[in-house]
């Protein structure tokens, strides 16, 4: 899970739930669970936090 250190109305946005899949130009991308990919920004990302592979795959 990547959390996004980027305040919305004084708070911070949900968890980004995803495998990282490559980086380019600070660029983060991410698969997330629904297939989608997503890109974030490096510099944005406050925290990081593993996910039980187990759980990942499950939910697929």
């Amino acid at each position: 899970a990547v959390q996004i250190g980027t305040p919305y109305d004084d708070r911070l946005l949900p968890d980004i739930e995803g495998a990282v899949i490559g980086h380019w130009d600070d660029q983060v991308y991410l698969q997330l669970k629904n297939g989608d990919t997503q890109s974030v920004n490096a510099a944005d990302i406050r925290n990081v936090a593993l996910l039980n592979p187990d759980r990942w795959w499950a939910l697929a």
